[in-house]
This record gives C-alpha cells, sequence and structure tokens, in this order.
C-alpha cells in the first residue's frame, strides 16, 4: 500500500509541476450524489423474515480534480481525490429502530469511501462556451464501514484498500462549470467484521464488490 501511494503522490507532483509550466492546468471542485450499483453489505441483523443485511445505498461525493490539457490537441491528464459518504439501507435501519426498543442502538453504521484517481481525459469543444469531456483512469480506493454500536455489543471494522478505475463523460461550460457523470468500479474490498461482546469476539469475512456512480456539479478554475 505504501508503495502505491507514492506512484499516486509522484503522479500528482508531476502534474502541479507541469501547471507551473504551463498554461493548459485547471481545478475542479465538484460535488454530488452517490448510487451504488452492485449489491453489497455487512452488520447482519438475524430476523424472522430473513436475514437483513446494511447493504449500501445513496451517498453523496465531495472531490477536487487537477488537470493538464496538452495545447490545441483535447487529450489532457487528470488527478483526482474523492470523499465520498454512503448511506444504509432502509430495511436495516427500519429493522434496527425495532430492535432498540429493547436493545438499545447507539450508532448506525456508514459507508466511508476515499478514491485516489489519476488517468487521461479528452475535451471536443462543440462551440465557445460549450465542450464535451470524457475521461478515464484508475483508482487506489481506501474503504471502510463505520462502527455499529449498541448497548451490550459493538460491530466494527478496519480500512481496507483496492484497486479499481473509473470512466465518465460531462460538459464543460463557459470554461467554469461541469457536469460529470462517473462509474467507479472501486474493486473487491475483504472486510473483516468483528461482532465485539464482552464476553467475545466473532469474526466474519466479507468479499465486497463495490460498483458506483456518481453525478456532480463543479466548479473549474
Amino acid at each position: 500500500m505504501k508503495t502505491i501511494t507514492k506512484v499516486l503522490f509522484s503522479v500528482v507532483l508531476l502534474l502541479f509541476i507541469f501547471s507551473n509550466s504551463f498554461s493548459q492546468s485547471s481545478y475542479n471542485f465538484h460535488i454530488g450524489p452517490s448510487i451504488p450499483v452492485s449489491d453489497y453489505g455487512v452488520y447482519t441483523i438475524h430476523a424472522r423474515e430473513g436475514d437483513i443485511r446494511a447493504t449500501g445505498k445513496l451517498g453523496i461525493e465531495v472531490g477536487f480534480q487537477y488537470s493538464y490539457k496538452w495545447p490545441a490537441r483535447g487529450f489532457g491528464l487528470f488527478s483526482s481525490i474523492d470523499f465520498i459518504l454512503g448511506d444504509i439501507s432502509r430495511k436495516w435501519i427500519n429493522k434496527a429502530a425495532e430492535i432498540s426498543v429493547s436493545y438499545p442502538l447507539l450508532s448506525l453504521p456508514e459507508y466511508l469511501y476515499l478514491p485516489l484517481s489519476a488517468g487521461f481525459f479528452y475535451q471536443y469543444e462543440i462551440s465557445e462556451s460549450i465542450s464535451l469531456l470524457c475521461n478515464s483512469g484508475m483508482t487506489f480506493n481506501y474503504m471502510k464501514v463505520t462502527d455499529n454500536e449498541w448497548v451490550a455489543a459493538t460491530w466494527e471494522t478496519d480500512w481496507t484498500t483496492s484497486f479499481g478505475f473509473r470512466v465518465g463523460f460531462g460538459c464543460l461550460i463557459k470554461n467554469r462549470i461541469t457536469i460529470n457523470v462517473d462509474y467507479l468500479g472501486l474493486g473487491n474490498h475483504e472486510i473483516e467484521e468483528r461482532l465485539v461482546r464482552e464476553d467475545e469476539t466473532i469474526v466474519n469475512i466479507h468479499d465486497l464488490n463495490v460498483q458506483l456512480l456518481t453525478i456532480t456539479a463543479g466548479w473549474s478554475f
């Protein structure tokens, strides 16, 4: 993991060096919803109607991207860092609230993602005010499911990492406003789930295939 982090840091550093040498650099701050497109989840409640997992649901993404465009070619390089906070299924929340009447619930879990991305993009100018954008690259994703705390027990996990990819398209309006749709295949994450009680710890291993669709609006400068 240290090697991958160094490689990504080197890519970002090189891009910033380019930005000091050329005028084709830009920065973009963006925000928008994040939608899981794969079925994954941990922290299972065993109920009469069947097992109910705390599956990932709608979330929010906040990100920052650096881009360098080669003059008069349309192609360029980008690197980005995003923070995504994901909710859990309403069915699980409702069941937890039902149980909490006699077995108090202290905190609900959430999904945290921190993908670092780098790759290529292409910008096609339709007019002076509108351009089409497309991008493709690799990601290195950090992920965690936050602790789920009850009065007499706690479900907990650690941070995990995985390689993945991202592809996307969008538009740039008046060289300032961006609207993008990105598909993030954040890879397979092996998560160790621990149910910690006063007298025992039960461990379960989950292999989560995490895929997200993000729709963001941003500001370039």
